[in-house]
């Protein structure tokens, strides 16, 4: 997702879980019991409104929500000329227009009221990313929806009301014909996903297990508890500082709100101290993302086994749409190793870390989003570096 949602975490992202959160997580997908999992899509993301008189609105920004004024024959505007881009956004504001116009007011208010604004999905076949859908489709996220301030576009809500997506989901037609397109509509298409082996589980945990018992922390600590004992361990303990002063650099190597730059914090310090100290806070992201490497890579191992071998419930032919993915791959590959591009280059063998060769596609799946203790997550597997490599072959002048 993109735009107005904003960013969905993976779960190393959000530093605030424990150890055993992990343990619970890895549980609830080796038995199948993830919570609200549902398919994660290769599509564009938009949201909507509809007021009392019928008319839906759109916006792909905060501008959008506050001025309230974006109506179908916009977005035709907005992306006329961007060929297969244009084709996707037009199409599926028109087709979203088509459904809600034919709503009664009743039910405008029940679902729509209080500037209540829906993230949805669009999956056109015209405008293809990484996979190759069979049908277009409009799906509406529970995720990232709820009432905005009309004035500032904030959310107020950041969920929608259950019993309004509730009615939502069972007023919205599964299919409708639009544009030339037969069009899939809905919330939610549950993911396909593998349960795993007694075995996989016992790896993934003692892996987190070794992991947080090497820092010597419990279960309980948690993802940042165990960032912030390593740097202190590697890089601060050294240096003697006072209390204030080292809490003022943690608060910068986490960019914590309210956290200084790194020239306030060093004011006034011996020069030797005051380099070192910039230092470790200019390779700040680098940092958190070396301490988290074991953590991540678990978390992927368990989403590669999870996703593996499964199918999209927008593609009819999976085997056929697997071998195009993992033929694109192959081409991208040859295509960036012939380029004498030092930055693509450097984009693949970064990303080859992670995804070595074709055998490794098994999915025509983007990944899953599910939740957990009141957060949304995602899991994707291979997608990731796959839609890096095959970025540094695409033409963006098209």
């Amino acid at each position: 997702m993109g735009a107005l949602h904003g960013h969905l975490m993976h779960p190393h992202e959000n530093l605030d879980l424990r150890f055993r959160d992990l343990k619970v997580m890895f549980y609830q997908i080796a038995n199948g019991d993830l919570d609200s999992a549902c398919e994660k899509f290769d599509g564009q993301n938009i949201f909507l409104h509809v007021d009392s008189s019928g008319t839906t609105w759109f916006a792909r920004n905060l501008s959008d929500v506050k001025g309230g004024n974006v109506a179908a024959g916009d977005i035709d505007n907005r992306f006329a000329g961007r060929g297969p881009v244009h084709t996707a956004f037009n199409d599926a504001a028109l087709t979203a227009s088509k459904i809600f116009s034919s709503w009664d007011s009743e039910k405008i208010k029940a679902v729509f009221g209080d500037n209540t604004w829906y993230s949805a999905e669009i999956i056109h076949t015209a405008n293809p990313n990484v996979i190759k859908y069979d049908t277009c489709a409009l799906i509406f996220h529970w995720d990232g929806t709820g009432s905005r301030d009309p004035i500032t576009g904030h959310a107020i809500s950041s969920k929608a009301q259950a019993s309004a997506f509730k009615m939502l989901t069972e007023l919205l037609p599964e299919n409708i014909e639009s544009q030339g397109h037969s069009w899939k509509i809905g919330t939610s298409f549950k993911a396909n996903l593998n349960k795993l082996t007694q075995e996989q589980l016992n790896k993934a945990t003692v892996n987190l297990d070794k992991v947080c018992e090497s820092s010597g922390l419990c279960q309980a600590a948690t993802l940042k508890e165990y960032i912030a004992k390593n740097i202190r361990k590697d890089f601060l303990d050294s240096l003697n500082l006072s209390s204030d002063c080292a809490r003022l650099v943690m608060m910068r190597m986490f960019d914590e709100e309210g956290s200084l730059p790194a020239p306030s914090i060093t004011k006034g310090m011996r020069p030797g101290l005051k380099a070192s100290l910039r230092d470790v806070m200019k390779k700040r992201k680098n940092l958190r993302e070396d301490y988290l490497a074991p953590i991540t890579e678990t978390i992927r191992e368990v989403s590669n086994l999870a996703l593996s071998g499964t199918s999209s419930n927008l593609v009819s032919i999976h085997e056929k749409e697997l071998a195009r993915i993992q033929d694109s791959f192959d081409s991208a590959v040859e295509f960036v190793e012939n380029s004498n591009d030092y930055k693509k280059l450097g984009v693949l063998n970064k990303n080859k870390d992670q995804l070595q060769s074709r055998d490794q596609i098994t999915s025509s799946q983007e990944g899953v989003v599910f939740k957990f203790d009141g957060n949304s997550y995602k899991l994707t597997g291979k997608f990731a570096p796959l839609n890096q490599i095959l970025g540094q072959a695409k033409d963006w002048s098209k």
